[in-house]
């Protein structure tokens, strides 16, 4: 089963927003909401029957005024098994947002991108570290396959 966060936390709380609005509001609301993403993950944990749920989720969030960390002790409370890293080349980063017309992102440059990436990357490394769970990469061609894959690694 895949979640994304911005479905739990426009379950989770009284008003909706979209996926970059959620990404442009303020710290302190980013930080705040993650209370409603915990809860909503543990919601669907209780309601559902599968043995792997994928959360799709940012550590580090591009407010389009700065980037946000999600700090390791809300991660903590996700009660991950796991910590997958999904990157891409920053050039096809950059291409992508240019050629959707649907979002509302940040334009960054392939230099922003890659730094972005190299920072989340890092701390996505470090949170499995500090969380004592398995870490691992993967490009976006294999995020359809991740579901099996952590099956067979976490012996599911």
């Amino acid at each position: 089963m895949a979640a994304c966060v911005g479905r739990i936390l426009n379950s989770a709380v009284p008003f909706r927003l979209g996926r970059d609005s959620l990404r442009m509001l303020s710290q302190d609301r980013i930080l705040d909401n993650q209370e409603a993403i915990v809860l909503g993950l543990s919601a669907l944990r209780t309601k559902s029957v599968a043995d792997v749920i994928l959360l799709d989720a940012h550590l580090l969030i591009d407010s389009q005024n700065e980037l946000i960390e999600i700090p390791v002790d809300v991660i903590r409370r996700f009660a991950l098994d796991a910590v997958v890293f999904v990157y891409d080349a920053p050039e096809k980063i950059v291409e992508r947002r240019h050629s959707d017309h649907y979002r509302d992102r940040a334009k960054r440059s392939r230099e922003d991108i890659a730094q972005e990436q190299f920072r989340a990357g890092s701390l996505a490394e470090r949170y499995a570290r500090d969380l004592g769970v398995l870490f691992t990469t993967a490009t976006p061609s294999q995020k359809k396959y991740l579901g099996s894959l952590l099956r067979e690694w976490l012996r599911l």
